[in-house]
């Protein structure tokens, strides 16, 4: 059985026809030509050639493109998912009810915020541009099989790396300075989530592929695991690469028997215990090297707005602003107006337009509600994908499972995941193919043995 996780078209789609026009041009529409979109909409939302020169990445987080590219690829995004909206489904859909309905819950909250926003006009863009990515998702997500998200998501984050190496490679500073960080066309902190995405989706079909096929032909899957995980290392960030290894852990538990799970928590648990243990106890000589570690390599002022101290500083006057709109917020996009982000500049003489923490960002714009209400979705998805993966053994719901754990963990110290851009696009695309393909399910009390059929019986008719 041909394995279904590198790129595929489905072949039982134009098996009529002769010269394969028809299903070539399925492939280029349904699959091919979306990716286009959401990869060029991304590289004009985020990505800047300047990010390789650290004395001007302070520019580029200023202006990344001109805003009119944005606003098109965003339209022209979202027009193209409406299209594969109205599109009859290419796999039959199993659709979540309730996940799907806590996300245009969730969307439409995020429109009527704009009339208690400060800024109606800021917010109404922004809700706007969410809008058009949730359709997009959903349209992307109706026609695509769920590895092929993993699939697309390696080519991409792989491109968008590739891009950055050589853009570093152009400039002259690739590995190149004492302070080095691996950027390429991204800040260091989002390259890192490009990477730990590339790690992660290339693992999931890695061990899809095992499965199928031999060692040997997996291996290009392997790769791109370990180059993901490499550059993830090179950018530094910290938050994100303790992120990466608390999420690849879920993902290594996925389907895993409850037993397991706790036995393995609590392993890793301990580890962390008994090395916070020793280094509050070293003394400096010993301690130095696991204080070394954790900073991976980078020397900052305790003030400098990256570290977890200097966050605790702007989150004191977040959480004041908070207190004053606790239930819904300054309205999406309503709060950062340009006032705002020059009041909060003085804080550490650095401009910034998020509050560095995805929980603190959320109760910003849409309150205690929008909060809640994104976490009883996220837990929901991640329920739904870890039942669909054992079900159908896919991985794109194990990916997916692991995608939004990222998201979890990462979401504590930064704010990429709520904020319009790769990682929150690629999160609301997961949880769109959960909604309305992962509503696999089987008794939790049900034998191996029924499992195994169930997960046989889906693969072929997959196939």
């Amino acid at each position: 059985m041909q394995s279904s996780a590198h790129f595929p078209i489905a072949a039982n789609q134009a098996s009529h026809d002769e010269f394969g026009l028809s299903r070539w041009l399925t492939g280029a529409l349904v699959l091919w030509l979306p990716l286009l979109l959401f990869g060029a909409t991304m590289w004009f939302s985020q990505h800047n050639v300047k990010y390789a020169f650290p004395a001007d990445m302070e520019d580029a987080l200023v202006d990344v493109t001109p805003s009119m590219a944005r606003q098109l690829s965003f339209v022209a995004l979202g027009s193209y998912g409406a299209l594969l909206l109205f599109k009859p489904a290419r796999l039959p859909l199993t659709i979540s009810g309730r996940l799907l309905a806590c996300l245009i819950s969730l969307c439409l909250l995020l429109v009527l915020s704009v009339f208690w926003a400060d800024n109606f006009e800021l917010s109404f863009k922004r809700s706007m541009v969410a809008v058009l990515t949730l359709i997009a998702a959903l349209g992307i997500a109706k026609q695509w099989h769920p590895n092929q998200v993993c699939s697309f998501s390696v080519l991409l984050t792989s491109i968008f790396l590739l891009l950055g190496v050589a853009n570093e490679i152009a400039s002259g500073t690739f590995l190149r300075g004492p302070d080095y960080r691996f950027a390429g066309t991204l800040h260091p902190n989002v390259q890192a989530v490009n990477c730990a995405v590339l790690s992660l989706a290339s693992l999931a079909l890695y061990r899809d592929a095992r499965q199928r096929t031999s060692a040997a032909s997996s291996s290009f899957w392997l790769l791109g695991f370990g180059v993901g995980t490499l550059f993830l290392v090179l950018t530094k960030s910290r938050t994100a690469s303790a992120a990466y290894l608390l999420a690849l852990l879920f993902f290594l538990t996925l389907g895993m028997s409850r037993g397991k799970k706790l036995l393995i928590l609590g392993a890793v648990a301990l580890f962390f215990s008994v090395f916070a243990i020793l280094a509050m106890e070293a003394d400096v000589r010993l301690g130095s090297w696991l204080f070394d570690a954790v900073r991976m390599g980078r020397e900052q002022e305790a003030a400098d707005v990256s570290s977890l101290s200097g966050r605790i500083q702007i989150w004191e006057e977040i959480l004041k602003d908070v207190a004053e709109r606790p239930w819904f917020g300054y309205g999406y996009g309503g709060f950062w107006t340009p006032h705002r982000v020059a009041e909060y500049a003085y804080i550490h003489d650095w401009e910034f337009g998020h509050a560095h923490s995805a929980y603190l960002e959320t109760l910003l714009q849409v309150g205690v509600v929008g909060l809640t209400m994104g976490l009883l979705m996220v837990r929901s998805a991640i329920r739904s994908a870890d039942r669909a993966f054992q079900v159908t053994g896919d991985c794109g719901y194990r990916f997916a499972a692991a995608m939004l754990a990222l998201a979890l963990i990462h979401g504590f110290l930064d704010a990429n995941f709520v904020t319009v851009g790769f990682d929150s696009t690629l999160a609301l695309i997961c949880i769109s193919v959960i909604a309305l393909h992962g509503r696999q399910t089987v008794d939790d009390d049900a034998p191996p043995e029924l499992r195994n059929t169930c997960h046989s019986n889906w693969r072929e008719s997959h196939a």
